[in-house]
């Protein structure tokens, strides 16, 4: 019964570890011009678009930090829902309707989707 319990709070120390990196990970590319100085309202708007911002970093030369560079791996070979989601959680905060669900339900099925496959590659 132990032995259970244990499971549970490593999966659930592993599932806020994740969500830490995922937040510090957004945040970063938030603080250097994602939104190519724009407000951060602009940033949301952007995040409608497929691709997250490996093109964008080759264009504007900025050298992101390795941890940055992990988490922005792991986020492009997610499905285009579950990359969505991951938009909506941390660089929208939760607004989901901005990258296009149609409802709470479907954005935070596939947000979990998401968060379970990035821990387990």
């Amino acid at each position: 019964m132990q032995h259970n319990h244990d499971a549970q709070h490593e999966a659930l120390m592993n599932m806020k570890q994740l969500r830490l990196e995922l937040r510090a990970w957004a945040n970063w590319w938030l603080r250097h011009e994602y939104g190519k100085g724009y407000a951060h309202c602009s940033t949301c708007a952007k995040l409608k678009e497929l691709r997250i911002h490996m093109v964008s970093v080759i264009e504007m030369h900025i050298k992101p930090p390795p941890n940055v560079i992990r988490y922005d791996r792991k986020v492009e070979k997610l499905s285009t829902d579950c990359r969505r989601a991951i938009r909506a959680q941390y660089f929208c905060r939760g607004n989901w309707a901005l990258v296009g669900f149609d409802n709470c339900k479907t954005f935070l099925f596939w947000l979990r989707r998401a968060e379970l496959q990035l821990i387990c590659n």
